[in-house]
């Protein structure tokens, strides 16, 4: 299949998850309760509430991190290999994700949100976002810096250009 194929059917089926949302029926509190303090502010209500969304962001957040992969690999000239590692990349990114969203749901079902486990500083959740899902795309930097010559840059397409940069100087100078 083709790269711009593939990216279409992802588009759909985003604007499939992103239709199906419309069609979720909103529960009682979904939006939070007014703040008995301050009532200009929203304080969340019980965390059921993300019961019928929660597969739908879930879906949605997999699918943007295949789209972001597979945008990245549109101008590219992968062989096999890369090819591999591209996908490795955008697993690990799944991954990641999924950890983090496996590690939200279990902290809204123990409900323990008052003093949620703590990595690195941080709710295992936001740790997973931050140290994980901030720090992944890392991985497709160091993948372009090492890879440039043969998947970006390509010696024939540099000679080309070259080429193609000579003759329209030429011309230039011919009409000055």
């Amino acid at each position: 299949m083709k790269l711009a194929t593939w990216i279409f059917i992802l588009y759909l089926a985003i604007g499939g998850i992103l239709a199906a949302s419309f069609f979720v029926e909103e529960v009682p509190s979904a939006q939070g309760h007014i703040h008995p303090t301050y009532p200009d502010m929203s304080v969340g209500g019980d965390s059921r509430r993300n019961d019928s969304v929660l597969w739908l962001g879930t879906s949605l957040g997999i699918l943007e991190l295949i789209l972001f992969v597979s945008m990245l690999c549109l101008a590219l000239h992968l062989n096999r290999i890369q090819r591999i590692l591209m996908a490795t990349g955008a697993g690990l990114l799944v991954v990641i994700f999924l950890a983090m969203m496996l590690s939200y749901r279990s902290l809204l079902a123990t409900g323990n949100l008052a003093d949620p486990p703590i990595f690195l500083g941080l709710p295992v959740p936001t740790a997973f976002m931050i140290y994980g899902l901030g720090l992944a795309p890392l991985f497709f930097v160091i993948f372009y810096v090492v890879q440039f010559d043969s998947c970006v840059l390509q010696a024939e397409r540099y000679e080309k250009f070259n080429q193609v940069l000579a003759e329209r100087q030429a011309t230039r100078e011919e009409h000055s």
